[in-house]
C-alpha cells in the first residue's frame, strides 16, 4: 500500500469592524484573511497525531491530553473523529509548517494563531478521511471546537474568516452555551485597487483579558452592556455596502464611523481598547489619506489601514516607521479548504 499525503494552507485574519458586537446574535462583523498563515502536511502513520517541528513537539492520540501549543488542533482532530465516528481509514499525522513572519510571545500581534491552527488541522482531517467539506457545517463545527478549547469564549468570526479566505461578512445566530453553534458567513468581493496595510505597536494584547473585562461589565449591567454592543455593530452594514461599491470616499467615511463607534464603546465600558500608541497610529495614517481603525480586540495591538493607491501606502508606511511602529508583512489571502466551492 503506497503512502498517502495531502496539504492544506490557510491564512491569518484581521478584523475590520464589528469586534465585540458579534458576541451577541444582533452583531455583525467584517474581516479579512491575510497571509502569511500556516500549512499542514498530512501523511500516513500508525496512529492519529500532530507535530510541530519548529517547537520540537509531537502528540499522538494515545498520549492523553495534548501539550498547550497543540491544544486547539488536537481538540479539532478529536471533534472530526467523533463527527465521523472514527472512520476506519488508516490514521494520519498532521504536521504543522508555520509560515508566519509575525514573531512570537509578547512580540506577536493577534492575526490568527489558534483559529488558523484549528481550521488547518480540521480541514486536514477531512481531507485525510476523504470527506467533502460542507461550508456551513465545517464552520459551525470549527467554531464549536475553538470556543471549547478557550473555555467557551470567542465570537467565531476569526474561524469563519480563515475558513473562507478573502473578505468575509459574519453574523452569529446562536453562540449560547449548551446549544449548537449557528452562524452566517460569506465571502464578499475585495474592492478593485484597494490595498491593505497592517500596523503593530510592538506589544501584543491579551484578548482573553479584554473579554474578561467585558464579562465583568455584563455581570454589573447586562442591559447597558447589551445596548453598547448593539451600537458598536450598527455602522458595520454601511461599511459592507461601501466595500461592495469600491468607492474609496465611501469606505473612508464608513471606516471612520466604525472607529468612532469603537471609541464610544470603550469609553462607555472602560475595557481598555484604546491606548495612546494606537491612537497615535490612527491619527498618523488618517493624516496622509488612509481609512484607518483598530483591528480586533484592541488593547494596544494592531491597526489596519485601507488605502486607494501605492502613493498613500508608502506615506502610511513612512509615518509609522518614523514613529517607531511596525508595518506587518501581510497580504490578502484567498486560501481556503473550500476551494472553488465558495
Amino acid at each position: 500500500m503506497s503512502d498517502w499525503t495531502g496539504r492544506i494552507t490557510v491564512g491569518g485574519k484581521l478584523m475590520l469592524a464589528g469586534e465585540y458586537s458579534v458576541l451577541s446574535p444582533s452583531g455583525m462583523a467584517v474581516a479579512v484573511a491575510v497571509s502569511p498563515g500556516l500549512s499542514v502536511h498530512v501523511s500516513d502513520s500508525e496512529e492519529w497525531g500532530l507535530e510541530r517541528e519548529d517547537l520540537g513537539i509531537r502528540w499522538q492520540l494515545s498520549d492523553g491530553p495534548p501539550p498547550a501549543p497543540l491544544l486547539f488542533a488536537a481538540t479539532g482532530v478529536l471533534a472530526v473523529l467523533k463527527r465521523f465516528e472514527q472512520s476506519a481509514c488508516r490514521p494520519g499525522t498532521i504536521r504543522f509548517e508555520p509560515v508566519t513572519a509575525y514573531g512570537s510571545g509578547n512580540e506577536k500581534p493577534g492575526v490568527g494563531g489558534s483559529a488558523s491552527a484549528t481550521v488547518a488541522a480540521m480541514a486536514g482531517m477531512y481531507q485525510r478521511l476523504g470527506k467533502s467539506i460542507n461550508t456551513a457545517e465545517f464552520i459551525n463545527l470549527a467554531i464549536t471546537v475553538h470556543r471549547e478549547a478557550q473555555g467557551g469564549r470567542g465570537s467565531g468570526y476569526d474561524v469563519a474568516t480563515i475558513s473562507h479566505g478573502g473578505l468575509v461578512e459574519y453574523q452569529p445566530r446562536s453562540l449560547d452555551a449548551g446549544k449548537p453553534v449557528d452562524v452566517r458567513s460569506r465571502r464578499i468581493p475585495w474592492p478593485k485597487g484597494l490595498q491593505l496595510i497592517a500596523g503593530y505597536t510592538g506589544h501584543s494584547a491579551s484578548t482573553t483579558k479584554l473579554l474578561q473585562r467585558l464579562e465583568a461589565c455584563q455581570e454589573a449591567d447586562a442591559t447597558g452592556t447589551a445596548r453598547a454592543m448593539s451600537l458598536l455593530g450598527q455602522p458595520v452594514p454601511a461599511l459592507v455596502d461601501a466595500l461592495r461599491s469600491g468607492r474609496f470616499e465611501q469606505i473612508v467615511a464608513a471606516v471612520s464611523r466604525c472607529q468612532h463607534a469603537l471609541e464610544s464603546f470603550d469609553a462607555d465600558l472602560g475595557i481598555g481598547i484604546m491606548t495612546p500608541q494606537v491612537s497615535d497610529m490612527l491619527v498618523q495614517a488618517t493624516s496622509v489619506g488612509a481609512a484607518c481603525k483598530v483591528s480586533g480586540a484592541g488593547g494596544g495591538d494592531s491597526v489596519v489601514a485601507l488605502v486607494p493607491d501605492e502613493a498613500v501606502r508608502r506615506a502610511v508606511e513612512s509615518v509609522w516607521n518614523n514613529a517607531g511602529f511596525r508595518v506587518l508583512p501581510v497580504e490578502l489571502s484567498f486560501d481556503s479548504p473550500f476551494g472553488a466551492a465558495q
